[in-house]
């Protein structure tokens, strides 16, 4: 038996660089999803800068390798289109920032939305800045940029319960088929809603 890389180890108590556990990680996904029906995480390597490693010690050195999760709110994701196998073809992914440089001055006025198109080549980036106080919403966003991202399908991964095609889920020692409608079953916000409201 081969001893496993020890940088898995490593990663398993840091999959985010924020010191986020993978148990923990995905126990908060988990959550997600049957709260919201779907959660979702995209997967990234490390920006080369253009630049690409001249061998594998500089590789190493450069931490090329690694890789990062993070979470993504389901709301997050305005549109998707998977393959007849439920593998994404591509992905819109929406986020809104207001950040604020330093804490002793400056309000957090400056409005930042960003759209990150991913397909299964690469990540092309749009956004918007402005400051709602003195200025409308810019209709076009700006073209940042188109990244290969360095993987052979879409980088994001979803885990949910709503429109999951029929999954095969070993049951004792056969393999059984769950159905999409069987699925939504563990969608527990869906069952507990009506009590709620």
């Amino acid at each position: 038996m081969v001893d496993p890389d020890p940088w898995y180890a490593d990663w398993k108590e840091d999959v985010d660089g924020a010191g986020s556990d993978l148990i923990d990680f995905m126990r908060g996904r988990f959550t997600a999803a049957c709260i919201k029906g779907r959660s979702w995480w995209c997967v990234e390597r490390p920006d080369d800068e253009d630049r690409p490693a001249a061998n594998k010690a500089e590789w190493e050195q450069r931490k090329l390798g690694d890789v990062s999760i993070y979470a993504i709110d389901n709301e997050q994701v305005l549109d998707m289109e998977a393959d007849a196998r439920g593998e994404l073809r591509w992905a819109i992914v929406h986020s809104i920032e207001t950040p604020r440089e330093d804490p002793r001055r400056g309000e957090r006025g400056i409005i930042h939305e960003t759209w990150r198109i991913y397909d299964r080549e690469a990540v092309e980036t749009f956004e918007i800045r402005y400051d709602p106080s003195s200025q409308q919403r810019p209709e076009v966003a700006t073209h940042v940029g188109r990244k290969a991202h360095g993987f052979e399908r879409v980088p994001l991964v979803r885990l949910g319960f709503v429109g999951t095609q029929a999954v095969k889920v070993k049951m004792g020692l056969r393999m059984k088929t769950l159905s999409g409608t069987a699925l939504e079953g563990f969608w527990l916000l869906n069952r507990l809603a009506d009590a709620q409201t």
